[in-house]
């Protein structure tokens, strides 16, 4: 599980992420995972929302909107993720992501 281990964020501030899955030899780095194969959860002060969960292939940072939160793996960096989300208001933010795989 990746998670932003919940922090103070500002109102119409991208946040920046990566998110790490090892497989069970904890070394080795799972490459191609996409957004069906995982879940999302955002908390805004501790209550849950039900914000999309999307692809960011493709999408620039003046695109990030608030409501969605945006996956993809990083191009030329097999393995590593990007995690990018816009905070519609100032308060204690937290997003965890899980790989049940």
């Amino acid at each position: 599980m990746a998670t932003t281990r919940g922090r103070q964020v500002f109102a119409n501030q991208i946040v920046f992420d990566q998110a790490d899955f090892f497989q069970t030899d904890g070394f080795t780095r799972v490459t191609g995972i996409t957004v069906s194969q995982l879940t999302c959860e955002i908390f805004f002060n501790n209550t849950p929302l039900p914000w999309l969960f999307v692809s960011g292939v493709g999408v620039s940072d003046a695109q990030v909107a608030a409501g969605k939160v945006y996956w993809m793996e990083i191009p030329g960096d097999p393995g590593r993720y990007s995690v990018r989300w816009r905070p519609n208001a100032i308060g204690y933010w937290r997003l965890l992501i899980t790989y049940p795989a």
